[in-house]
């Protein structure tokens, strides 16, 4: 028998009933569970697919991939293209520009890819599981290039 009940600190605890011993879980560890469980989901989904997500990538406008990884600036969120040695290259690019001009006329232009995937947990006190890419969004090889120009593409 389950149920649940409101103490006088306003936390909800859910009562369960074993063998006559009443057991007492808070709400946090029953997100928590839940959350866990999302994982162990997420991560066996992975393993039995591909391994792989899509997300974004940074080209140049000849279709090359470049390594760049995602910053938050005053601007929003940009690309900061790297050198070959994984170092900020001094070259900064805008993240999901609604127009195509503004990447290109800094030489690059945002591209679809499939890279290697991992199962996390993340929300602080309201955890969630989620599947994100196995790296830094940019700074992984593509495994796989869907488009290198999502403008064109129409993605």
């Amino acid at each position: 028998m389950n149920k649940s009940c409101h103490n006088p600190y306003g936390f909800v605890y859910s009562i369960f009933m074993d063998n006559n011993k009443a057991s007492f879980k808070s709400n946090i560890s029953l997100v928590q569970e839940r959350a866990e469980k999302q994982f162990q989901e997420l991560q066996a989904q992975i393993q039995n697919g591909d391994g792989l997500i899509e997300t974004t990538a940074l080209f140049t406008t000849e279709g090359e991939w470049v390594p760049a990884k995602l910053i938050d600036n005053k601007y929003g969120t940009s690309w900061m293209v790297l050198d070959e040695n994984g170092k900020p290259s001094g070259k900064y690019v805008p993240y999901r520009s609604a127009k195509r001009e503004t990447q290109v006329k800094r030489g690059f232009v945002e591209g679809i890819v499939m890279v290697s995937a991992k199962a996390v947990i993340s929300g602080g006190f309201r955890p969630s599981a989620k599947i994100v890419p196995a790296s830094e969004v940019g700074t992984e090889k593509p495994t796989i290039i869907v488009t290198t120009d999502r403008f064109k593409d129409g993605k």
